[in-house]
């Protein structure tokens, strides 16, 4: 087990004798999705924030124009869809550019959240719950996002081949797909055969994360100081895997990104794996 305590942004790993990976236990959807209904969710993940999702909307502008994509007269006649869009911040970065935006979440909590964002921002948009491993709409986006690693949660295999179907559905053609997802090449290099475990502060209490890769998933076990124990799941797909999903697909890939400012993918160094696709 390798132990790590983060506090104010530092953190202390203090190595230990690897101990075997037990394989988790029984997870509902209904259990996953209970994490994201919660206000620790948010408290855990404060620094992911709109500043880091306006740092990739602004680099993504300076290299892709949307009006030519969808030959708009106006930012607003482009639409963008965020299907995962957790409380909304990709949804606010865009539509301060003027964009028609609109964001899909499966989770209660975070469509009201992303509304009430929206209000807090004094900027346009629509949010609505919906699983996305159904179209919402056909043909209908300029560009479909999947951001933070919002995919590869689903215990059915292959519904990742039905989930990158369903967001090229929503597509319209010549438009774009991004799916911003982990760096499985260095999950693998931090987690492989051992249980990495974290203790975060929230507030005043103290929680403890639990991560590590069994039965072809990498977990995160959440336990608060109350007593609740949460959990993440997202499908351990490598790089080469997500990029033949997308081929498979019809899909044509433009772009392998490794971070927010998109910079080139590099296995060993890059934070993220991002795809950028565009639709025939």
């Amino acid at each position: 087990m390798v132990a790590s305590y983060h506090s104010q942004g530092e953190a202390e790993a203090h190595d230990r004798e690897p101990e075997p990976v037990q394989p988790p236990p029984s997870v509902s959807d209904a259990d996953l999705l209970a994490w994201f209904n919660t206000p620790e969710y948010r408290k855990l993940y404060a620094h992911r924030d709109i500043e880091e999702a306006e740092e990739f909307v602004r680099h993504f502008m300076l290299r892709y124009s949307l009006r030519e994509v969808s030959g708009a007269r106006t930012p607003v006649a482009v639409r963008i869809i965020d299907a995962g869009c957790g409380w909304g911040r990709f949804l606010i970065a865009f539509a301060r550019y003027g964009y028609s935006v609109i964001g899909l979440d499966l989770a209660p909590q975070m469509v009201e959240d992303a509304r009430r964002l929206l209000l807090q921002h004094r900027v346009c948009g629509e949010v609505y719950q919906h699983d996305i491993r159904k179209p919402w709409c056909v043909a209908c986006a300029d560009l479909v996002l999947n951001m933070f690693s919002s995919f590869g949660y689903w215990a059915e295999p292959m519904m990742e081949q039905c989930v990158i179907e369903a967001l090229k559905t929503m597509v319209k053609p010549g438009g774009y797909l991004v799916l911003d997802y982990l760096n499985t090449f260095r999950i693998r290099e931090e987690l492989a055969g051992r249980k990495v475990v974290e203790y975060k502060m929230m507030g005043d209490s103290l929680c403890t994360i639990e991560k590590f890769i069994a039965e072809g998933f990498i977990w995160k076990v959440i336990r608060l100081a109350d007593g609740r124990v949460y959990y993440e799941r997202l499908r351990f797909l490598m790089p080469q895997e997500l990029v033949r999903l997308f081929r498979r697909a019809g899909l044509s890939i433009l772009a392998l990104w490794g971070n927010y400012f998109l910079r080139p993918f590099h296995p060993a160094i890059s934070d993220r794996f991002i795809i950028l696709a565009r639709k025939p």
